[in-house]
């Protein structure tokens, strides 16, 4: 039988630079990284929001021609004091408690402070207009126009009988003529009777159908046209009295 023969042979392989002899890279190299330069790190969120919002609308040309004016220089002071004038003066306080009695009395005051004394009262006759007129007849006392700024007299109309003292044509109204009147007789028909026998009083027509005479006697219905100040009359077709 042969003899069998056992034959071990051994292979040495050197290393070679840039091969790892435990793994094997695939694909080309990644490149080199620039010196000095850190990687770049993700954006927060809010501040990609910010930069994607929409860009800010141009502003009108007034606009920019208000804010590009120039400002106002202030005033000086003294400027300022001028132009507001002198302070007033605080009045001391016994001017101030005169003034308000005065102001509480009517302004009826007379020197030194003092009220002056209430004037009399005038006579009812004086007065054709008022509530009731007063029962007292002023004979020969004179009804004069009303000044301005009264009561008108309430509604009212009478029937009277008067001498005519005077009568002419009104300067101011051509379709008119004014007369003075003494006051004989009166008789209310609805409202105050405002004619007190005795008075003189002026009175006036608007397109008189008949002539008047002076120093005749009239019968006529009127109304007094007046304040509590005074007034006049105007007559409705006037007419003479037959027993004037």
């Amino acid at each position: 039988m042969p003899e069998q023969v056992t034959i071990t042979i051994t292979i040495t392989v050197p290393a070679t630079a840039g091969v790892a002899t435990s793994a094997v890279r695939r694909g080309p190299p990644p490149p080199p990284r620039p010196a000095g330069k850190p990687p770049r790190t993700p954006e927060p969120l809010d501040r990609l929001r910010a930069r994607a919002a929409p860009r800010r609308t141009p502003m009108p040309l007034e606009r920019l021609r208000t804010l590009a004016a120039p400002r106002r220089t202030p005033e000086p002071l003294e400027t300022l004091r001028a132009r507001a004038g002198p302070r007033r003066t605080r009045e001391p306080l016994e001017t101030l408690r005169a003034r308000a009695r005065a102001a509480a009395t009517g302004g009826r005051q007379g020197a030194g402070g003092r009220p002056r004394a209430a004037a009399p009262r005038r006579a009812p006759g004086r007065h054709a207009a008022g509530a009731g007129g007063g029962d007292e007849a002023g004979a020969g006392r004179e009804v004069r126009p009303p000044a301005p700024g009264g009561v008108p007299a309430a509604p009212n109309r009478c029937e009277l009988r008067g001498r005519v003292l005077q009568a002419r044509p009104s300067p101011a109204f051509p379709e008119r003529w004014e007369l003075r009147l003494e006051i004989l007789e009166s008789r209310p028909l609805h409202g105050p009777n405002f004619a007190r026998p005795g008075q003189v009083v002026d009175a006036y027509v608007v397109r008189p159908t008949r002539p008047i005479r002076e120093g005749t006697v009239i019968v006529a219905e009127a109304e007094f046209v007046g304040d509590q100040r005074g007034g006049r009359f105007q007559l409705f077709d006037p007419a003479e009295a037959p027993d004037g």
